[in-house]
C-alpha cells in the first residue's frame, strides 16, 4: 500500500499552475528560483530519492506513461546531481494527503488556460509529498511532433512531454521562470534534435544548474545543444513565467530586426537569395555541461533538413563563444550563401555548433537543428 496516515501539523499547501499559450525573450542568464513560503525562505527540497506513481485508471490507453516517465529519466540523467525519481503505477485512490507522489488526469478548468498544476506540502523546508494533475479536457498529444505530421525544430501544441517535464521540476522545489531560458517558462519549450524520443525533452541549462545546486553531486556532464527557442523576458505570464517563443525565420535584408520573434530576423526581408547574399538568423547554444565549453557553429544548406558535413554546402562565417557551466548563449549572426546551390532549389539552414575541449558529449546529435524557416534560391543570379 502507498497510503499512509496524513498528520495535518505544520502542513504547509502550494498549488503551481501552468498555462497554455503561444511563447517570447530577451538574454539568458545563469539563475534558477526555488519554492519558498513564508516558512522556508530558502526554499523547499526533498531529502532522498522518491517514487512517483503514474495513475493508469485515469489516463486513457495509449502511451502517457512512456510521455511522462521519459522526461522523468532525463531530470534523472543529469550529471552532478543525486536527486531520482523512480516511476511507478498504482491504482489506488490519487490525491493530495496519503504521502503518495501522483500523477494523474482530471478535470481542471474546462479547456481554459490551465495545462496542468502541481500541489505539494511540506514540513518546515522538507517536502512531504507532491502531485501533478493534467487537464482532461486538453487534446493532448502523448507523441512526438512527427507523430503528428509537424517538424521537431518548430512544433507548437499541447504535448505531454513538455509539460510533464516543466511540472516535474515543480516537484523537485522549482518555480517559474521569469527571465532565464529554462523549462520553467510557458510556451513554445524546445525539443532537441536526438536520435531517441525518449531524450527529444530535455532539461535546459538553466534547469540543470538548479538541480545541481540544490541536490549536488559529483558526476560529470558533457553536452552542448543547439536550439531554436528563447524566452522572452518582456512577456511575463500572471504566474511569473517568462513566454518562450520561437526565434525569427532567417532572411537576407538591411539589418537585424529588433524584434528576434518577428516573422523574419532581416529587415526589408526576403527568402529568395544568391550565392554571396547576406542572410541573418537567430539561434540558442546550450552548455548542459557541468564545466565551461568553448563551441564553434557554423551553418549548412541542406535539402532535406538533415545535416551531413561531408556532403551539405557550408555556409561563409564562423562563431565562437564560451559558454559558462550551466548557461546557454544566444546569436544574433549572420552567414554567406555558399556557391554550389541549385538555382530554384530551397535549403534549410541548419547551424552546428560544436564544442572544441576535446569532451566526449553525451550526444552529437543535438549538435545540430534547422532553423526556423528555408531560403529559395533565385532562378537566375547575376
Amino acid at each position: 500500500m502507498k497510503s499512509r496516515a496524513l498528520n495535518l501539523t505544520s502542513r504547509i499547501v502550494t498549488l503551481m499552475t501552468c498555462w497554455a499559450a503561444l511563447a517570447s525573450a530577451g538574454s539568458p542568464a545563469s539563475a534558477y528560483v526555488r519554492n519558498t513560503y513564508w516558512g522556508c525562505s530558502s526554499g523547499v527540497s526533498w531529502g532522498s530519492d522518491e517514487t512517483v506513481y503514474i495513475s493508469p485508471i485515469s489516463f486513457p490507453s495509449g502511451d502517457w506513461y512512456d510521455a511522462i516517465n521519459e522526461p522523468l529519466q532525463r531530470i534523472n540523467s543529469v550529471g552532478g546531481t543525486w536527486l531520482d525519481f523512480v516511476a511507478a503505477t498504482d491504482n489506488d485512490t490519487v490525491g493530495l494527503g496519503n504521502y503518495a507522489n501522483e500523477i494523474y488526469l482530471t478535470s481542471i478548468d474546462d479547456s481554459g488556460n490551465t495545462l496542468a498544476t502541481t500541489s505539494w506540502w511540506a514540513l518546515g523546508c522538507s517536502l512531504q509529498e507532491a502531485d501533478i494533475y493534467f487537464d482532461s479536457a486538453e487534446s493532448w498529444r502523448s507523441g512526438v511532433p512527427a507523430d503528428y505530421g509537424s517538424n521537431y525544430w518548430t512544433a507548437s501544441g499541447s504535448y505531454i512531454r513538455p509539460t510533464a517535464l516543466h511540472e516535474m521540476f515543480h516537484l523537485a522545489g522549482f518555480t517559474h521562470e521569469d527571465d532565464n531560458y529554462s523549462f520553467q517558462n510557458y510556451g513554445n519549450r524546445p525539443w532537441a534534435n536526438t536520435y531517441y524520443a525518449a531524450n527529444m525533452i530535455d532539461p535546459l541549462p538553466n534547469d540543470r544548474l538548479g538541480l545541481r545546486a540544490v541536490y549536488p553531486g559529483s558526476a560529470t556532464e558533457y553536452d552542448i545543444a543547439a536550439l531554436n527557442t528563447m524566452q522572452d523576458n518582456d512577456d511575463i505570464s500572471s504566474t511569473g513565467a517568462a513566454y518562450q517563443k520561437y526565434f525569427c525565420k532567417p532572411a537576407a535584408g538591411s539589418g537585424f530586426s529588433s524584434d528576434p520573434f518577428s516573422s523574419y530576423c532581416a529587415t526589408s526581408y526576403t527568402t529568395s537569395v544568391c550565392p554571396g547574399d547576406l542572410v541573418y538568423t537567430r539561434f540558442m547554444v546550450a552548455n548542459y555541461s557541468n564545466a565551461s565549453a568553448n563551441v564553434k557553429a557554423n551553418v549548412y544548406f541542406s535539402a532535406d533538413a538533415n545535416l551531413s558535413t561531408s556532403s551539405d554546402l557550408k555556409a561563409g562565417y564562423t562563431w565562437s563563444v564560451t559558454t559558462g557551466s550551466g548557461a546557454s548563449s544566444a546569436f544574433n549572426a549572420y552567414f554567406t550563401v555558399p556557391s554550389g546551390v541549385t538555382a530554384g532549389a530551397k535549403y534549410w539552414p541548419i547551424v552546428n555548433a560544436t564544442q572544441t575541449n576535446g569532451w566526449s558529449e553525451e550526444s552529437a546529435q543535438n549538435n545540430w537543428i534547422p532553423l526556423t524557416g528555408q531560403l529559395t534560391i533565385k532562378s537566375s543570379c547575376s
